[in-house]
């Protein structure tokens, strides 16, 4: 009888003789050497794919806890000034406390990505997340002007108030970094209209060059030296999330302009 030597999973054909059956063990061989290679080639990418996975997550998990960082190192700042009324120090403790949960929160659902965390949907105003983003991004800043047109009226949407802020400030993030340390101005506008309510904002920095805004919502994708090309991705994601849709414009000026279009929940009656 043939004996047979295991190799793992694989088994290895002993050969006994130079005619048929020898060219038939020799074929099984090869075939078996060539299953445990391939085997080993798909589990060395599957760690490698592990890695790289890895190492985008940690990438991201840094960009997005950037952000509420830099709100809680300017409003530390702030609180050493001296003659700060006691409003404003209030104001700016309020700000710490939000920003230090809102990290913690990151990380939180970081940790518990594998569970694909989904949106929270309430019936909101549209434009409240786009405040709160606005009041947290400038705090500090008296080198940006803020103009508003909001004629959504009373309509609601249905959607995630605290993943829609940590987009608008991804956005607002980035209309900054634009505008430099001259600053400028940033303008946002609201409409309901079909069924729909749309929210723009438009910077006055450089713009974008039209030629990149195919590929603008790109993970990774970013015309800055320092940039991880994540802040834009991530928004993009959190308004589809939402039922929502984000959009690169062609500005009016030379700046940024970027829309959020959501599908109206509610129009809420005031009489």
């Amino acid at each position: 009888m043939l004996s047979y030597k295991c190799l793992e999973p694989f088994v290895m054909v002993p050969i006994t003789s130079n005619d048929e059956l020898g060219d038939l063990a020799k074929a099984f061989n090869a075939m078996a050497i060539s299953l445990r290679e391939a085997r080993d080639e798909q589990q060395q990418r599957f760690r490698k794919d592990k890695l790289v996975a890895l190492g985008e997550l940690s990438v991201a998990l840094a960009h997005e806890i950037r952000n509420p960082i830099g709100v809680i190192n300017t409003a530390t700042a702030l609180l050493d000034k001296p003659g700060q009324a006691p409003e404003k120090k209030a104001e700016l403790i309020r700000m710490i406390r939000e920003e230090s949960m809102r990290v913690n929160s990151l990380i939180q659902d970081f940790l518990n990505l594998s569970r694909h965390r989904r949106p929270e949907f309430l019936e909101i105003n549209p434009a409240m997340p786009m405040e709160r983003a606005l009041a947290t991004a400038l705090a500090g800043k008296t080198n940006i002007e803020v103009m508003r047109r909001l004629q959504h009226g009373t309509a609601y949407i249905k959607a995630d108030a605290n993943l829609l802020q940590q987009a608008w400030t991804n956005l607002i993030t980035n209309a900054l970094e634009a505008m430099g340390k001259a600053g400028g101005s940033i303008r946002v506008e609201s409409v309901s209209q079909n069924g729909q309510v749309t929210l723009t904002m438009e910077d006055s920095g450089p713009g974008i060059d039209a030629t990149v805004l195919p590929r603008l919502f790109e993970p990774f994708f970013t015309t800055k030296a320092q940039g991880t090309g994540l802040g834009l991705s991530i928004a993009h994601t959190l308004v589809e999330a939402n039922g929502g849709t984000l959009e690169a414009l062609m500005p009016l000026t030379t700046g940024g302009k970027f829309a959020m279009r959501f599908p109206v929940s509610k129009i809420e009656n005031n009489e």
